[in-house]
């Protein structure tokens, strides 16, 4: 009851005029060789084709001064400054952000979020004989669900469902042994599907980033002891949305509850701690445009959410 389903459309090429569309090979996971799930990189190379965006340097961005608006960029061993500039837009991920601001504002501290998942194989036992390579029927999420709190409060959870890819089989087997295990690791494919759970920032595992005397940073995991409870109260929801149903949801087997590499919300740069104004900024022409600056991290893939908030930030500051 409550529980929300749809398609989900995840960031994969699959216009067939397109030189890098998908091709149903299921590697997904292991590493395209296509090229079909977006990349800023790819993106940004095309730009700079077109002529769109131009390359300034190849180096890394290792210093940011705000009220200058310039940056201190290393290109092997040698360091420079560019700028300044009209604006800057941060976007360096939540680490690679509160690293830099946290180098910005002589800080010696931050905690950052991580939206813990949770992965849960779902059995089909109607044994329909679905051929799950078929083209046209195959795509990395074929589905999702929002879970909601129990009192109705909000979302406990997004769960989205996976085929049963190779990278699956393959993970828990030597490479020595990837033809013997595609012999079970296929047909199981036609029968298993995996739902893998984003659970609500209550859950979530937080990492402690702190300087140490050399000015190295270490960090830290507090693990979430409320992430055990959000995920088996996910995983009985969907047990209970699909009572009645083939499918069976295999709780006892469920796996992961550590980092998804999702960071987000990064005190003390989230929105309302008192560093970022209004628009997300940072000082006059300088906004920090990932996930770093969020309140808390969502019970979902974060990646659209964060390609449409730096969109809403650059239209607002060229406005």
């Amino acid at each position: 009851k409550g529980l929300r389903d749809g398609v989900n459309r995840i960031a994969l090429e699959t216009r067939p005029d397109a030189p890098n569309a998908c091709v149903w090979c299921g590697e997904c996971l292991v590493g395209c060789f296509k090229g079909a799930p977006f990349t800023t990189a790819s993106l940004f190379t095309r730009w700079h084709a077109e002529g769109r965006v131009a390359r300034l340097s190849d180096g890394e961005v290792t210093g940011i001064d705000l009220k200058a608006r310039t940056l201190t960029v290393r290109d092997g061993e040698a360091e420079e400054t560019h700028g300044p500039y009209d604006r800057i837009f941060i976007a360096a991920g939540c680490l690679g952000s509160t690293r830099l601001l946290m180098d910005a504002l002589g800080l010696d501290e931050a905690v950052m979020e991580d939206s813990r998942v949770v992965n849960t194989p779902v059995l089909d036992t109607a044994l329909r004989g679905v051929t799950p390579d078929r083209k046209g029927g195959f795509g990395l999420t074929h589905g999702l669900v929002l879970i909601p709190e129990a009192d109705g409060s909000g979302i406990a959870a997004q769960t989205q469902l996976y085929p049963t890819l190779p990278h699956f089989w393959r993970s828990a087997s030597p490479a020595a042994l990837w033809g013997l295990a595609g012999l079970t690791g296929r047909p199981l494919a036609a029968r298993l599907v995996w739902a893998r759970s984003y659970l609500a920032a209550r859950g979530a595992n937080r990492y402690h980033l702190r300087r140490g005397a050399d000015g190295a940073l270490a960090a830290h995991m507090e693990a979430s002891d409320e992430g055990k409870a959000l995920a088996a109260y996910a995983n009985q929801a969907l047990a209970r949305a699909l009572e009645g149903s083939a499918f069976q949801v295999l709780g006892f087997a469920a796996s992961g509850g550590g980092s998804s590499s999702h960071y987000g919300a990064a005190k003390p740069f989230r929105a309302g701690d008192g560093i970022v104004g209004a628009d997300f900024a940072l000082a006059e022409g300088v906004y920090l445009a990932d996930s770093a600056a969020w309140p808390d991290v969502p019970a979902m893939s974060p990646t659209f959410t964060i390609m449409a908030n730096a969109m809403r930030i650059a239209e607002r500051a060229a406005a």
